[in-house]
């Protein structure tokens, strides 16, 4: 993902404004896949900012929308890097 990318390299600002323009882009349409996507790489960048608590809750809302479009490894993936910071709804 490019703004994994972004977001590992520093540019922490840039990545987090692609990621919420993408986000609307993908909320407008009604396209849940783009938005969980959006969400996991926004708890990425709060995590890189050391921002656990928006990091936690980016990731719950992504746990959420991969489990309406019946994404259970990628459920599992989020739920693992909850697990990792702490999140208190990580389970």
């Amino acid at each position: 993902n490019l703004d994994d990318t972004i977001a590992q390299s520093g540019d922490l600002d840039n990545a987090q404004q692609q990621q919420e323009s993408a986000r609307a882009a993908f909320e407008s349409l009604n396209h849940q896949w783009g938005q969980d996507e959006c969400m996991r790489s926004l708890g990425r960048i709060a995590k890189a900012r050391g921002d656990v608590n928006t990091a936690c809750g980016f990731w719950t809302r992504s746990a959420e929308l991969f489990g309406v479009v019946a994404q259970p490894n990628e459920v599992a993936d989020v739920k693992a890097m909850m697990k990792e910071i702490g999140c208190p709804n990580a389970n």
